[in-house]
């Protein structure tokens, strides 16, 4: 069957397309209130739907946004992108979903593409390398005039919409709590050296230490991967500085030490105990459920939607948010 046309309705109706289209669109016009009756009948009676591009040209809008992840492998991330298009979906908004797998070239393509594509703004999760042309990046962000807000790992410049956790206060909790616990060798799995992350992760693990008046040994300290294969073949090196306790940088990297310690025959946590970050949905029902601290991605989503909707529909001013990441003991601890 024929996809019925603004322009059959209006042969239907006997009047012009425009006519139809002010209509159809409730704007003011002087069309009597029996012939607007009569064209919105017409309308319904043949299941017209307009012209998604057509509308979004006359409005100029396209109701759909841009989102750009690092890693969808990562559950946090598409748990992250999940709750994104489910909370846009509830204002009437579409998705438009770019996994950059981490690269920064593959962040600015995914920009410039939609920008080009007309979205009405952008949620941005971008790679770590991403920081190293972070004033480029946002000058072309800023030159689009198109909202935006970063979720996750932000830039901290104050005309910037974001939302992300602070990693300063979640791994000094963590770190404090394994101290009192009477851990003394403590190895910190920090995020990688370039990431959003490391700074201040690595910040909260040196002033817990100094908090309860122990000396810092950088070398407990190691950059390391946010994948799985990577606190998988981390492992050997970590255990020739003899640790207690093993702070992996996110549940993936803690599941690969913990995978390898097994085969290593060491018990988690009898030997060596293991904590991860996140608090993925998996950490729960792994064979050692994982001590960890809880970044929820449905607040991360809705909190970033909700700022680009400020944007999109009431021209607010720039607002950052600052969760407060939350201790979560389980067994491997």
């Amino acid at each position: 069957m024929k996809k019925v046309s603004l322009k059959d309705i209006a042969i239907a109706a006997n009047v012009s397309p425009t006519t139809v289209s002010l209509v159809l669109n409730n704007r003011p016009s002087r069309i009597s209130e029996a012939k607007k009756a009569e064209i919105k009948a017409l309308a319904e009676k043949y299941n017209y739907v307009p012209n998604a591009n057509a509308v979004g040209l006359a409005k100029q809008t396209t109701n759909t946004i841009g989102v750009i992840i690092p890693d969808i492998e990562n559950p946090f991330f598409s748990g992250l992108a999940s709750a994104i298009e489910k909370e846009l979906r509830s204002h009437g908004y579409n998705i438009i979903l770019i996994n950059s797998d981490d690269k920064l070239d593959e962040d600015i393509n995914a920009i410039r593409l939609l920008i080009n594509r007309g979205v009405d703004g952008l949620i941005l999760t971008l790679a770590s390398e991403s920081l190293i042309k972070q004033d480029e990046i946002v000058e072309m962000l800023d030159k689009s005039a198109i909202p935006y807000v970063q979720v996750d790992r932000v830039y901290w410049q104050k005309h910037i919409n974001y939302v992300t956790y602070n990693d300063y206060e979640g791994q000094f909790a963590l770190t404090d709590y394994v101290i009192k616990k009477g851990f003394r060798r403590i190895i910190l799995l920090a995020p990688p050296a370039i990431s959003f992350h490391f700074k201040e992760r690595v910040r909260g693990f040196k002033e817990a230490h100094l908090a309860n008046k122990l000396e810092v040994d950088e070398a407990m300290i190691i950059p390391a991967s946010y994948r799985y294969q990577g606190g998988y073949d981390i492992t050997e090196t970590v255990l020739s500085l003899k640790p207690d306790v093993i702070l992996a940088a996110n549940d993936i990297v803690a599941y690969g030490v913990i995978k390898r310690l097994t085969e290593l025959n060491y018990k988690v946590p009898d030997d060596i105990a293991v904590t991860g970050y996140d608090d993925l949905a998996f950490s729960k029902m792994a064979l050692v459920p994982l001590t960890t601290m809880r970044q929820d991605t449905k607040a991360l989503g809705k909190h970033g939607v909700n700022l680009l909707m400020d944007q999109i529909k009431h021209e607010k001013e720039p607002k950052q948010i600052i969760l407060s990441p939350v201790f979560i003991k389980r067994d491997s601890l």
